[in-house]
């Protein structure tokens, strides 16, 4: 039989893993709620939310650590978006055409020639 105290630095770890994921989510859930109070309806704010509710529920605690990245990654690009005014604060669903004239992109059509 193995002693208990082998695995407490493991569940002690785990613990600690868990309460960061939740943490992490708990902030983005308010990040989520106050974004959807001043902006259009986004897709990429719909994701989010599906992410942090339906498949939060679905997932282990490895996935959801996932989710909790993808979701930042996802919140990062949506604000974004809004800086750069890419969809009048909807993020970066819209995207605008991007030409590359030498080595910098460019928005002017003119430099596509």
């Amino acid at each position: 039989m193995v002693p208990r105290h082998r695995f407490a630095g493991r569940a002690a770890s785990f613990r600690k893993l868990t309460d960061e994921v939740i943490a992490e989510r708990d902030r983005q859930m308010a990040q989520l709620a106050r974004l959807s109070g001043r902006h259009a309806p986004s897709k990429t704010i719909e994701n989010v939310r599906v992410l942090l509710t339906r498949a939060w529920s679905k997932a282990n605690w490895r996935a959801r650590e996932e989710i909790v990245a993808t979701t930042a990654w996802l919140l990062k690009a949506h604000r974004l978006g809004a800086i750069f005014g890419e969809g009048e604060g909807s993020g970066c669903d819209v995207a605008r055409p991007v030409v590359w004239s030498g080595m910098a992109p460019t928005d002017d059509p003119a430099a596509e020639r």
